[in-house]
C-alpha cells in the first residue's frame, strides 16, 4: 500500500477551525482532548483512529497504540477556549465534510512495499489455507507480486525475519487455527521475500473479531471497552475504516 491511504487530524480540525484546547466526544460520553492525540489521529470514510504516532509517520510506522471509532461512535466535537465550549460540531455535519474529501482507491490483494518492510493485504477470510489447493492459491496471489517486490523490496532477506499476520474476520470461530494459517503464509513468501522459511525467527499472528470495532458506545454503569491494538500500522485498520470486515494482513522485515 502506498502512503496516505488516512487523511489527517490536522486536516480535519482546520476545516472546522478548532483549537488545540478543544475535544472529540463520544456516544458513550467519554471525551479526548485534541491536544494529546493531535498528530496521530487519522481518518478515512468510516472510521476516525487515534494513535500515538507523530503526523510525520506514514500508513505502515507501527504505532504501539491505536484506537478504532467508527463515525456512528463519534458524537462529535467541541471548539472550546478555556473554561468556554465555543461550539459543537455534530458528527453529522463531519461526517458530510468527510465525504466531500477525496478517498484513497484501494483493491485487493494490496501490496505495500519499501526497501525491507512489505505489507500485503487481501480481503476474504484465510479459509482455504486448509487444503493443498488453497496454499497453492495464495502462492499465486504473490507470486502476481513479483515485479513489485523485486523492484521496491530487493532481493530477497538472507538474514533473520519477522512476520505478522493480522486476521480481521466476522467470524473468527470459522477460521484455521493460527499454526495452520501461519504455515501457509511462511510458504506463500519463500524465494520472493526471505530465502528460506527459517529465516522466520518472530512469527505473530492475531486475530480480531472485526465486529466487535463497531459495537455501538452507550454510557452504562460499567465503561464500555473502546476497540483498541497494540503494535498495529495504521495502514492494517484501512479496510476496517472503508467497510471491509473480512481481511487479513501479511507484514514483514527484518528481524532486530
Amino acid at each position: 500500500m502506498n502512503e496516505g491511504l488516512f487523511h489527517r487530524g490536522s486536516e480535519l480540525f482546520d476545516a472546522f477551525g478548532v483549537s488545540l484546547e478543544s475535544e472529540i466526544t463520544y456516544t458513550d460520553f467519554c471525551k479526548e482532548l485534541i491536544w494529546l492525540h493531535r498528530d496521530g489521529i487519522r481518518f478515512a470514510r468510516d472510521a476516525l483512529l487515534i494513535t500515538d504516532l507523530r503526523q510525520s509517520d506514514g500508513d505502515w510506522a507501527e504505532a504501539g497504540e491505536l484506537r478504532f471509532y467508527p463515525w456512528d461512535n463519534v458524537q462529535g466535537i467541541r471548539n472550546v477556549k478555556g473554561a468556554t465550549i465555543l461550539q459543537e460540531y455534530e458528527c453529522d455535519q463531519i461526517r458530510e465534510w468527510v465525504s466531500s474529501l477525496a478517498q484513497s482507491s484501494v483493491t485487493y490483494p494490496y501490496l505495500g512495499v519499501t526497501r525491507g518492510h512489505i505489507a500485503f493485504v487481501l480481503e476474504g477470510a484465510p479459509r482455504s489455507v486448509r487444503s493443498k489447493g488453497g496454499k497453492a492459491r495464495l502462492r499465486e496471489e504473490v507470486l502476481r507480486q513479483r515485479e513489485t517486490i523485486g523492484a521496491s523490496f530487493g532481493r530477497p532477506l538472507q538474514g533473520p525475519v519477522e512476520m505478522m499476520i493480522d486476521v480481521f474476520s466476522s467470524e473468527p470461530v470459522s477460521l484455521p487455527d493460527a499454526d495452520r494459517l501461519s504455515n501457509s503464509v511462511m510458504d506463500a513468501f519463500q524465494g520472493l521475500v526471505y530465502l528460506d522459511d527459517k529465516q522466520v525467527r518472530h512469527l505473530r499472528p492475531r486475530i480480531f473479531e472485526s465486529s466487535s470495532a463497531f459495537e455501538r458506545l452507550e454510557c452504562t454503569s460499567e465503561p464500555m471497552p473502546h476497540f483498541e491494538i497494540e503494535d498495529i500500522p495504521p495502514g492494517s485498520l484501512f479496510p476496517l475504516a472503508t467497510g471491509v470486515r473480512d481481511y487479513y494482513v501479511v507484514r514483514i522485515r527484518p528481524h532486530s
